[in-house]
């Protein structure tokens, strides 16, 4: 009887060692399919990355965009075509474009300027204009501001005060949102 049951160890030995030869025989083939996966993954990813016909051939064939014909009797003939020139147009400045639109005048004026100096009156000697660009939704517009220019008439040409300039001053106006623009406060909030 222990001889019976050394038999059927040995044989249940030997069935479990082959079992576990083909469980290593298929998880050695998975591995080697893994890593030739992996390798692939990584030249895909990490490898030299070019549109050299070497690379897709695998020698040093030309690639051709055209079937080969053997036949040499057949050539090519060129023929030119000749393409019309065509035109463009000439970029549009500032002044064209904004000739264009609407001017909205706004005059910026002193009732009876005086003197900051000496207190008396001041004459008008000129104007100022600069143009803002005025956006309202879907339309723009041009909001010109006539500044005007004031002098004193009596700072300067007094004789106990000829060292002193004459006293310059041009009307409150605003000031521009960006200075040398064209950009209005309501252009910029949009």
């Amino acid at each position: 009887m222990s001889e019976q049951n050394t038999v059927n160890n040995d044989i249940s030995l030997a069935q479990e060692n082959a079992a576990l030869r083909n469980k290593v025989t298929v998880l050695e083939e998975q591995l080697s399919l893994m890593q030739e996966q992996l390798a692939w993954l990584k030249k895909q990813v990490f490898g030299r990355k070019t549109e050299q016909t070497s690379v897709i051939m695998g020698s040093d064939m030309q690639l051709s965009f055209f079937p080969v014909t053997d036949d040499k009797n057949s050539h090519v003939t060129d023929k030119t075509i000749t393409v019309p020139e065509h035109k463009r147009k000439k970029k549009r400045t500032h002044d064209e474009w904004m000739s264009e639109l609407p001017v909205e005048e706004v005059l910026h004026k002193e009732n009876a300027p005086k003197c900051d100096k000496c207190g008396s009156d001041m004459t008008e000697i000129g104007e100022d204009k600069y143009d803002e660009l005025i956006y309202t939704p879907a339309k723009f517009h041009i909001r010109r501001h006539i500044v005007k220019v004031y002098k004193c008439i009596k700072c300067g040409t007094a004789p106990e005060v000829s060292t002193e300039p004459c006293n310059i001053r041009r009307a409150e106006h605003p000031e521009l949102m960006i200075p040398g623009s064209y950009c209005s406060p309501e252009l910029l909030a949009h």
